[in-house]
């Protein structure tokens, strides 16, 4: 974790959102050595911050996905629970006035596996060549 938020402070950012449902972001899987085989059948959210501890914001019927990385963790049920622990979460980020927080996104969540081999945000790059 000390080399991403270490990534993050030089690249001036705030912190970073892993986000993944049913295995839509392998990046996520890869940066933060998961195992990639793992039943991951809802959504769930990893925020790390550049500076502090990070969070896990899991559902609640996979709740242990997220247990071999380190940092407190918020279960959620519903989506009403899932936007509170998001800002509960990200609430920390917004003491600046801009915030500047990386995610991985693809337009209508259309994304080719090919294109996720590679990455083009030259901030994220040192992170993918482990």
């Amino acid at each position: 974790m000390a080399e991403i938020q270490a990534t993050l402070r030089d690249a001036k950012l705030d912190g970073w959102l892993f986000y993944d449902f049913r295995h839509s972001d392998p990046l996520a899987y890869r940066i933060l050595k998961l195992d990639e085989k793992m039943f991951a059948s809802r959504r769930w959210f990893y925020y790390v911050p550049a500076s502090g501890d990070p969070v896990k914001i899991v559902q609640s019927i996979e709740q242990y996905n997220l247990d071999s990385l380190p940092g407190r963790k918020l279960v959620f049920r519903g989506w009403q629970e899932l936007h509170a622990r998001l800002r509960e979460a990200l609430s920390a980020a917004a003491k600046g006035s801009k915030r500047r927080i990386a995610m991985q996104y693809s337009p209508m969540n259309d994304i080719p596996i090919h294109l996720t081999r590679g990455c083009r945000n030259d901030r994220a790059r040192p992170l993918l060549r482990r």
